[in-house]
């Protein structure tokens, strides 16, 4: 019975085992740091989508909290000095400036900023965004909702605050849905 020699290697091919080795390792690098590299430009662009959207939010916030001041005082003009909206660190910093000006007829116009700045650093605004919303409220010497026996639903931000409201049935408010404020309720 004879036994073959592992280890023997012909005296031309040594050195080829390390040399694949080494060149599988430097191109394993190269591909490694490029996934790292796209994965890092795509966090950053992510990042900075964050910071528009946010922006963009932070502008309609603006607009719901101008109408809100709207409902209650009709010549409210807006929040002309930077408002802020949230401050912490995993957003940043946001703030909105409204104005409110008067269009033709009965239109008001509230234009929203919104600027969203990276945390712990007030001059370093990353994004900012406007909302232009146009208005025309409507007023009412009687009734302007009828319901029948199916009730009234609201949802969303719909809000009644012009004129008194009958429902012959239930009354369902979901979301931000109002029926009055509390400086001019409603029957």
């Amino acid at each position: 019975m004879s036994f073959i020699r592992l280890t023997s290697i012909k005296h031309e091919q040594r050195g080829v085992v390390l040399t694949t080795i080494l060149i599988v390792g430097i191109l394993l690098t190269f591909i490694g740091l490029s996934l790292a590299d796209l994965v890092i430009a795509q966090h950053s662009r992510t990042s900075i989508n964050v910071f528009h959207a946010n922006a963009t939010l932070t502008a309609e916030a603006g607009i719901e909290y101008t109408l809100e001041e709207l409902n209650a005082d009709n010549t409210f003009t807006g929040y002309a000095s930077e408002t802020e909206f949230y401050n912490d660190e995993g957003r940043g910093r946001a703030t909105y400036r409204t104005s409110v000006s008067t269009g033709t007829g009965n239109e008001r116009i509230i234009t929203s900023t919104g600027r969203v700045y990276r945390y712990g650093q007030p001059n370093n605004l990353v994004s900012e965004r406007s909302v232009r919303v146009s208005l025309v409220g409507t007023t009412s010497v009687t009734p302007s909702v009828y319901a029948g026996a199916g009730g009234l639903i609201l949802g969303g931000s719909a809000s009644i605050n012009n004129s008194d409201v009958y429902v012959n049935g239930k009354v369902t408010l979901t979301g931000a849905a109002s029926i009055g404020t509390d400086t001019n309720p409603v029957n």
